[in-house]
């Protein structure tokens, strides 16, 4: 059985543009429309504020949160790095504490009278080293933060005898919380993060979601996103039809020349030669002049 070459082209061609048309508007509609938002996390326990982009010093982690039913969106979390004295950038997390609030407030009232000096510092560094070496916590990148620790320290302890002056129980335990809190931040450092840091990062992914303020924004970004994809997907779908039938026009216009096959045609005619015959009138005078002559 043959095969005509341009009937089988036509074909093909046909088959890959249906192909092309169906992936194409399977991507509109099934597509990812890459949405996305950041979130920053400037210390452990802090609420995360929707920023514009993360720093370059941060430590980074891609999620998906789902929001308002089916929708989700692509969040990058950033986790801020604070940068030492000594310009290093330490990103921190939280473990377990070293100190409960009573012990904490208990050994900061007795350093009260070096508070708002330069010894007051000292004295909270050195706590906290030897708060570390008692219990076995060993992490040479979490001292080199010790200092950023540290000057936390005196705001959170003015805050918390301020409220112990207005009679405010609740909020001086909240100050107290926080300061014996402090005794469990741990530092990585960007370019190779520990183990136990990678463990806060999946639990922060756990329990973080949209604050409700920002569940409009996220649905404008995914409809804005989905309509630069239905644009992208016009423009390729489109696009490549048009791109590949003028590829099989030339492909079909070299063949033909190299063949010999006329436009219009799927193969080339042949020519068949016929012998005219004579008509009645030839025939007489033919036979008319055999009989005259001798």
């Amino acid at each position: 059985m043959k095969h005509n070459l341009f009937k089988s082209g036509r074909l093909l061609a046909k088959l890959l543009g249906a192909v092309w048309v169906f992936s194409w508007i399977g991507y509109a509609v099934y597509g990812d429309p890459g949405a996305s938002m950041h979130y920053a996390i400037g210390w452990p326990d802090e609420p995360a504020l929707k920023v514009e982009a993360c720093g370059r010093e941060d430590a980074t982690k891609d999620v998906v949160v789902s929001f308002g039913g089916a929708q989700s969106i692509g969040v990058t979390l950033c986790f801020n790095a604070q940068i030492t004295n000594d310009g290093r950038w330490l990103v921190p997390y939280s473990g377990g504490t070293l100190a409960t609030a009573q012990e904490v407030i208990a050994w900061t009232a007795a350093q009260s009278d070096k508070l708002g000096s330069a010894e007051f510092e000292q004295a909270v560094r050195k706590y906290l080293e030897a708060r570390m070496t008692s219990r076995g916590f060993e992490s040479s990148t979490t001292r080199l933060g010790i200092e950023i620790i540290a000057a936390k320290w005196e705001p959170l302890y003015a805050a918390h005898l301020e409220a112990q002056k207005q009679g405010d129980k609740t909020l001086a335990k909240k100050f107290a919380d926080e300061l014996a809190a402090l005794t469990g931040i741990r530092f990585t450092a960007n370019e190779q993060h520990s183990i136990e840091f990678t463990r806060y990062v999946d639990a922060v992914e756990e329990w973080f979601k949209l604050p409700p303020g920002d569940v409009e924004e996220a649905q404008r970004q995914n409809w804005s996103a989905r309509q630069e994809l239905w644009k992208d997907a016009a423009l390729y779908l489109f696009g490549g039809l048009l791109a590949g039938w003028a590829l099989v026009a030339c492909i079909g216009l070299i063949a033909r020349g190299f063949m010999g096959v006329p436009r219009g045609q799927d193969s080339r005619r042949r020519r068949h030669r016929t012998k005219a015959k004579p008509d009645s009138a030839t025939a007489l005078v033919s036979g008319s002049r055999s009989t005259i002559d001798p």
